[in-house]
């Protein structure tokens, strides 16, 4: 489970990510490496990276896996997500404290707001990755 500091990691498996260090701390009561096939981290990157991007239509895609935004950027306007599958998104670490946003399926930001988005018949399902 995804901690928010070193000091809070108690359970085995709680994790704690440093932005500044990239570095991950996992708490385990023996070396990881016996214990565990494989340890795996998503990277946090949009499936798809609208930033600057505007007049755009997202049209029957299926768009899986990601650990940041299925659709995001900065700096957008006018976007169209019609007819499109989300699944399994988010999970990358995003902002190193509890109050931080979770990650959706399509986002898109302007001057600290979304503009102007429309969504049709985007379906959203699968388990959230999003630690809580």
């Amino acid at each position: 489970m995804k901690k928010w500091s070193v000091a809070e990691l108690r359970e085995e498996g709680d994790y704690f990510y440093d932005p500044r260090a990239w570095q991950v701390t996992l708490r385990s009561h023996a070396n990881p490496a016996a214990l565990y096939r494989n340890i795996e981290l998503a990277l946090r990157r949009h499936i798809i990276d609208e930033g600057g991007r505007g007049y755009v239509t997202y049209e029957d895609l299926a768009l899986s896996c990601g650990a940041a935004h299925g659709i995001g950027g900065g700096g957008t306007h006018h976007i169209t997500v019609r007819n499109c599958d989300f699944s399994y998104i988010g999970g990358g670490h995003q902002m190193t404290r509890p109050t931080a946003s979770p990650f959706a399926s399509a986002m898109g930001w302007s001057s600290g707001r979304v503009r102007a988005t429309t969504l049709s018949k985007a379906a959203a399902y699968g388990k959230s990755t999003m630690p809580r």
